[in-house]
């Protein structure tokens, strides 16, 4: 797929906006940076959290809450456990799934069918599973259409007051409410 192509594929993200978190309506019709080659689909966008959504769904045997949608400059202030995904190809990025110790002990517990109160090797590959999961439907999706690129191995990070200074990138960000507590979900892809 050539790069024009690519960057008429990844135009207007208001529509999506408006239909993930209605009740917030962002003013601005559409997400794209100053930088020219940089333009997120909203259906693109729908296929990553729809993702995560189903992944979550079925992995934890419960509904999903979608919370409000916001855009940032860069990904929000973390919680304590991330689990970043990265993405290169005709499309990079990012994909962050950030939620506190707490809700990943109870997650990584509930995916290993036994409860786990450290982060041991178990609990580590449990989360990390668990991103490949929530972005792997959505990036098989995208390249059925046409794009090609391919998912880097996740990285989990822990620690109290983490700061982790990326690639500045616009970054869509929602919570997805689960009944073992929030997972923030922070994505932020452009062409190459």
């Amino acid at each position: 797929m050539n790069r024009a192509r690519v960057a008429q594929k990844l135009v207007q993200i208001g529509a999506c906006l408006r239909e993930l978190d209605p009740v917030s309506r962002l003013p601005h019709a559409e997400f794209r940076s100053s930088a020219p080659h940089y333009r997120l689909a909203e259906r693109d966008v729908q296929l990553v959290v729809d993702s995560a959504v189903a992944v979550l769904e079925r992995v934890l045997h419960s509904q999903i809450r979608r919370g409000r949608l916001t855009l940032t400059a860069s990904p929000v202030a973390f919680k304590g456990v991330v689990t970043l995904v990265g993405l290169a190809g005709e499309v990079e990025g990012r994909v962050i799934f950030d939620m506190d110790r707490e809700t990943a002990l109870k997650i990584a517990s509930a995916m290993n069918g036994e409860s786990l109160q450290e982060f041991s090797p178990m609990a580590q590959d449990c989360l990390q599973e668990l991103a490949s999961m929530m972005i792997g439907n959505a990036v098989t999706a995208l390249n059925d259409e046409g794009f090609r690129f391919h998912l880097t191995p996740p990285t989990l990070f822990l620690g109290e007051k983490m700061t982790v200074v990326p690639q500045p990138l616009e970054t869509l960000v929602i919570a997805l409410g689960t009944k073992m507590g929030d997972v923030v979900m922070n994505v932020a892809l452009r062409t190459t």
